[in-house]
């Protein structure tokens, strides 16, 4: 029998919280208790089946480059402890708490406070990822804009050309639609605070998610189809991949490392960025030596060259491609 599982995937917003803490009460009294909130995942451990009550609130000072634990979030959680919540999970600003007793207090009860709090802890942080992500994916439209404006018979004529124009259009419907659904939001939650009313929820973008998710699969298949008569490409393409989860794993692990030493979140920052230029820096130039040094060899060419020769001091590909002689009649 596993005693633990993990929810790839759960697709929730932490702020439609009314769903997240229905789904975690389900999963409780089905014997799953969460244990810990992943970046891709949820994680459970098997408990006896209970009905409980789940709570998600927000700490602004536990963020992603902040010192572990944070400042002040230990005398917050044994504030909730002490009012009958306990904490069941948390990720960077995001507290899960669970409360067996159906009558515990709310832990936000001032819609206003709680308002302040959110902009503070996810707002803010969340507009400026978001920000960030929509210029990376307007220039690169705009990249392929001008590509297909400057060169349309290449470009339009290139699979791999063209899964790079589509490539970051899910991701900047998905960018737009986030912003724009909570600016909505606030609209609606500063509406709720002037009546006195309790804070709405901002409803899980579940569908558009999982339309990103089904569009990036195709992209991923399309671009190993393209490229798939060529080993040489299938192989490189496996090594940048394999490449860009070192990365991560070397920039996530130097950051759990800074907080747990109580760095300043600048530094923390810094030091991030810096592995990442220096791992680019790296990982471009081997790229770069790797295509110099197999030029003409037809190893990154869904078909070789028949023969090469040297001009100029550079060496040049022929290839026996058929010449088409128009129709015959």
């Amino acid at each position: 029998m596993k005693h633990t599982k993990r929810e790839w995937m759960p697709l929730y917003s932490f702020l439609d919280r009314k769903r997240v803490t229905d789904h975690l009460a389900d999963m409780a009294a089905r014997g799953w208790m969460l244990d810990r909130l992943g970046t891709w995942s949820w994680h459970y451990r098997r408990t006896e089946p209970k009905q409980l009550r789940f709570a998600v609130t927000f700490f602004a000072g536990a963020g992603r480059f902040s010192p572990a634990p944070a400042a002040g979030l230990d005398t917050f959680q044994d504030y909730c402890a002490q009012a009958g919540w306990h904490r069941a999970a948390s990720s960077d600003q995001v507290q899960v708490f669970y409360s067996e007793d159906p009558a515990a207090v709310p832990i936000d009860t001032d819609p206003a406070a709680e308002l302040e709090n959110i902009r503070r802890s996810i707002g803010k942080p969340m507009i400026r990822n978001y920000l960030a992500l929509l210029l990376l994916c307007l220039l690169e439209v705009a990249f392929q804009c001008y590509q297909i404006w400057t060169d349309p018979v290449d470009t339009l004529a290139s699979p791999t050309a063209l899964l790079a124009a589509t490539a970051y259009l899910p991701l900047l419907v998905l960018t737009l639609a986030s912003l724009l659904l909570y600016r909505r939001w606030q609209w609606r939650a500063e509406a709720a605070v002037e009546a006195g009313l309790p804070l709405p929820d901002l409803r899980s973008a579940r569908g558009l998610g999982i339309l990103v998710l089904m569009w990036s699969g195709l992209l991923i298949a399309g671009l190993f189809a393209s490229i798939s008569r060529s080993t040489g490409m299938v192989i490189l393409t496996i090594g940048m991949v394999l490449f860009f989860a070192l990365v991560y794993f070397l920039a996530n692990a130097a950051r759990k490392a800074l907080q747990r030493l109580r760095c300043p979140p600048w530094a923390n920052l810094l030091v991030i960025v810096g592995i990442c230029i220096a791992m680019f820096a790296g990982g471009t130039t081997g790229l770069f030596a790797l295509m110099i040094r197999n030029a003409g060899s037809g190893w990154l060419e869904d078909h070789p060259p028949v023969e090469t020769y040297t001009a100029h001091g550079m060496t040049w590909s022929v290839y026996a491609d058929p010449i088409p002689c128009g129709w015959r009649t």
